[in-house]
């Protein structure tokens, strides 16, 4: 039981991990082209 809620936090853990990544890529990605369109 315990190893099964540790490799299920662990998965969850590294899809948040990988949903922050590439949402932080997105935002600095769109601030990025702002500037540059802008500018």
């Amino acid at each position: 039981m315990k190893k099964v809620l540790s490799s299920k936090t662990g998965v969850k853990a590294t899809g948040v991990l990988i949903n922050a990544i590439i949402l932080g890529s997105l935002i600095i990605g769109l601030t990025s082209g702002f500037r540059i369109g802008g500018h």
